[in-house]
């Protein structure tokens, strides 16, 4: 018996040892003039994933099926369980449904949408899974701001207001936001049309400075149908990530987009090509993650 006890005392020790191993390696990293997002592959389908230095999590949109899980597994610690911001662009499956099983698996504080109804089957499931969670449900507005860390920041540009946003296609209605960390940005567009990006362009009346970012979420997926000419001059981006699966039926990323956006000098990054791509900031300059 005491040989069992002064075992168990042993394993005991070792696992609270890795354990506070991994919470101060976790910690050395997640330093607070640092930030990482990550573009996770969840193939045809949306899903980003913010991880601030004060430790704030923040995902956007949730992919086709469970493979956001597995990302997000990839890239928290296991004791991670919490989401301080879920952000649903817009109600298409491809963005949604993964939503779901986050819903189901991580405690999520606040949830950002907008009224936009959708007719897909697992919509349902998504509006059930919201209710049950009790999160804080924002309405999505240009001009509201999240503060996360003194250095993390995120600004809605669309959409303008949701009077009329249920008579818009889905993707008209994406909500699209500006990240900034410290001098970086990101400019995250869900599938956002050519059609709202002239709105965008003509709300702005000029003053374009808000949309210009070092990366760019490259609209729907690199839609031939996005990422119009006058868009992407305004945006200015060094690189475009297009999340997009490998292979897919709608043979995105299209041609045209590819060739916009190689005229306007983005090096451009695509999920089913690399996988998760993932970046991070210290505020002044962007590196890939080690």
């Amino acid at each position: 018996m005491n040989k069992l006890s002064k075992r168990a005392k042993i394993i005991l020790t070792v696992v609270v040892a890795l354990m506070t191993l991994a919470v101060g390696l976790t910690s050395q990293w997640r330093m607070a003039d640092k930030m990482e997002i990550v573009f996770l592959d969840v193939g045809q389908g949306d899903a980003v994933l913010i991880k601030t230095g004060g430790g704030k999590n923040i995902l956007i949109d949730g992919g086709p099926d469970k493979s956001v899980v597995y990302g997000l597994g990839r890239h928290l610690a296991f004791y991670e369980r919490t989401i301080d911001l879920v952000v649903l662009t817009h109600p298409d499956s491809d963005h949604v449904v993964g939503l779901v099983e986050v819903l189901k698996r991580y405690q999520v504080k606040q949830i950002l949408l907008t009224v936009k109804q959708s007719t897909a089957p697992e919509y349902p499931a998504w509006r059930r899974a919201v209710e049950n969670e009790g999160a804080k449900v924002i309405l999505a507005q240009a001009g509201q701001v999240f503060d996360f860390d003194p250095e993390t920041r995120m600004t809605v540009l669309y959409p303008f207001d949701e009077a009329g946003l249920n008579d818009l296609p889905p993707n008209d209605t994406s909500v699209v936001t500006r990240l900034e960390h410290g001098d970086n940005s990101w400019l995250l567009t869900g599938d956002l049309p050519e059609e709202i990006e002239e709105k965008i362009l003509a709300r702005l009346n000029g003053n374009t400075d808000i949309l210009q970012v070092d990366v760019l979420k490259v609209g729907h997926h690199g839609s031939k149908y996005s990422s119009r000419v006058d868009f992407l001059r305004a945006v200015q981006p060094e690189m475009a990530v297009i999340s997009v699966g490998e292979k897919n039926r709608f043979n995105h990323p299209a041609y045209a987009a590819l060739d916009r956006l190689r005229r306007i000098g983005a090096q451009i990054l695509r999920t089913d090509q690399l996988g998760d791509i993932c970046m991070v900031s210290d505020g002044a300059r962007i590196a890939p993650c080690r």
